[in-house]
């Protein structure tokens, strides 16, 4: 890919991480009355190896809502958090003052998750005009430097595309990170689908 086309291709991925993001965001917005705020998206091309040093707070422990995706692209999508962030996002929810996550509050977490998950994904796969699926969700916690090992692990080439936009919503102590992992191997079906919107 020369450095031009290599440029378009960010600027359209960040492009579509807003919109995806976008509509996520405002899915969590209903959900908590609330306003949810989005930083710039951040796109990087790198090595597995390398992927950690991009995701926030690696060494705080990190609840993540997990889910792998496939068909047209394949790789893995999260919603992360400070566990303090996701204690507090189930309490807005639920209208409870929990301080820590219990049964029913994983429960809810999950549910926030499929909807942000499924909300950010019909919207890039729309925009596209590609078939994503992903999988169940699944709850995860760990600390931030574990999280992209555990998203890697359905990522076959050690070159990824990580594309990363952090939400917060204001006023609360709420906030975490939208990512999306791609393994490179992913460029040629995204490269076609952004051309054919740019014709």
């Amino acid at each position: 890919m020369n450095p031009l086309t290599y440029m378009r291709f960010k600027d359209a991925l960040k492009e579509i991480g807003n919109m995806g993001s976008g509509k996520a965001s405002a899915a969590l917005s209903r959900l908590t009355g609330k306003t949810v705020m989005l930083d710039a998206p951040n796109i990087h091309i790198t090595s597995l190896a390398r992927i950690t040093r991009y995701i926030s707070a690696p060494k705080k422990l990190i609840v993540g809502i997990f889910s792998p995706v496939d068909d047209h692209i394949s790789g893995a999508m999260i919603t992360a958090m400070p566990v303090e962030s996701a204690v507090n996002l189930s309490n807005l929810v639920s209208k409870k003052k929990n301080k820590v996550l219990k049964t029913k509050d994983k429960e809810t977490l999950l549910k926030i998750g499929q909807l942000l998950i499924k909300s950010y994904l019909q919207e890039m796969a729309h925009f596209l005009k590609l078939k994503v699926r992903h999988s169940r969700p699944k709850l995860i916690s760990a600390f931030g430097s574990s999280i992209p090992g555990l998203m890697a692990s359905n990522i076959k080439n050690k070159e990824v595309i990580l594309l990363k936009i952090r939400f917060n919503i204001p006023t609360t102590e709420i906030k975490g990170d939208f990512i999306l992992l791609l393994g490179t191997d992913n460029l040629d079906n995204l490269v076609s689908a952004i051309k054919d919107k740019l014709k």
